[in-house]
């Protein structure tokens, strides 16, 4: 019986981020690996006027939209008050938990805004970095 190792493993983890692949699985005899990746978000280029030296670099804008993501594998659970779509929350705010390993882990908004829409209902089990709601961000 072949097994993999952690370099094997390794290796696929690099070659799968540096061609921006999001999940990936590798086999070796019986057995198997497979991850999903979190996509690293994607920077636009800055491009400077060749006319004037002393011109500051163009800001990025920032995203209109942000997802709240789940910290941890496991099942997520709305608060006492659970947040709906119209709901104004502040960054860091907690919204949700996600129970794993019988603890509980905060869900918090990541900036301050308005949520647009719940994705994930309460008792439902969550990936780590799986987006349980969208929110539009204060400008």
């Amino acid at each position: 019986m072949v097994d993999l190792n952690e370099e094997q493993i390794q290796e696929a983890v690099e070659t799968a981020k540096r061609l921006g692949c999001t999940s990936f699985k590798i086999e070796s005899g019986e057995v198997s690996f497979s991850a999903h990746l979190k996509q690293a978000p994607v920077e636009e280029p800055v491009f400077e006027d060749s006319g004037s030296e002393d011109a500051p670099a163009a800001e990025p804008a920032a995203p209109k939209e942000r997802d709240i993501e789940a910290p941890v594998v496991g099942y997520l659970r709305h608060l006492d008050e659970p947040i709906q779509a119209g709901d104004k929350v502040e960054k860091g705010q907690v919204v949700a938990e996600v129970t794993a390993l019988g603890l509980a882990n905060d869900v918090t908004a990541p900036a301050s805004g308005e949520i647009i829409e719940v994705l994930v209902e309460s008792e439902e089990a969550v990936q780590y970095g799986q987006a349980v709601a969208t929110m539009k961000v204060d400008a």
